[in-house]
């Protein structure tokens, strides 16, 4: 049934300009034009990430279009009473996904949970447009995982909607792995760094 609606919808929806450039154009508005600035877009970025769809389940998919989207629930994005600040306990941060693009407790939790370390911090290649590969996609993918896992648990937040302390939030994080890790889809846990040779 979902397929079908899926069709129905988009069946009649059209970019006006090609997809490539709607969605940076997306982006740019999500990141605002100082970060957007910094992104190098890889050559035919588009191709190659669709490409590396094609390798993976529909999830990573649905977790990559929602960063580039700006997708994710947070609190400043959905206007809520209370706006939180980083959940992960970074002083001075927003509860936002500009923050949470370049948050290194958020990503030291997912790079420890996939056995993995980062080349670039860059913001282009955690969107893994700048240098699209796999391993990329399924960091990113932890992240938001984790991220909406923690803000949907009711577990997190005191009896006044505030976020617990970061060391709780943090410890919370790490009992989610083996929670997350099949909706991130197979993964060899030998590789630990994200090489040149993954790339599509």
């Amino acid at each position: 049934m979902q397929s079908a609606v899926l069709a129905i919808l988009s069946g009649t929806e059209m970019c006006e300009r090609s997809l490539a450039v709607s969605l940076e154009a997306k982006l740019k508005v999500t990141l605002g034009a100082d970060s957007f600035s910094t992104i190098r877009f890889q050559d035919n970025w588009l191709a190659k990430v669709r490409a590396t769809f094609a390798s993976t389940n529909s999830y990573l998919s649905m977790c990559w279009l929602k960063a580039i989207g700006g997708g994710w629930t947070t609190s400043v994005r959905m206007h809520e009473s209370i706006s939180l600040p980083c959940i992960f306990g970074c002083l001075d941060c927003l509860d936002n996904l500009q923050h949470y693009l370049v948050c290194p407790i958020l990503w030291q939790l997912a790079k420890e949970a996939l056995n993995l370390q980062e080349t670039s911090l860059e913001i282009g290649h955690r969107l893994c447009v700048t240098e699209v590969n796999i391993n990329r996609l399924r960091l990113l993918g932890y992240c938001h995982t984790l991220y909406h896992s923690i803000r949907r648990s009711s577990g997190c937040y005191d009896s006044d909607g505030d976020i617990r302390d970061s060391r709780f939030v943090q410890n919370f994080a790490a009992s989610l792995v083996r929670a997350i890790l099949p909706l991130i889809g197979e993964f060899p846990r030998l590789q630990t760094s994200l090489p040149d040779n993954l790339m599509v």
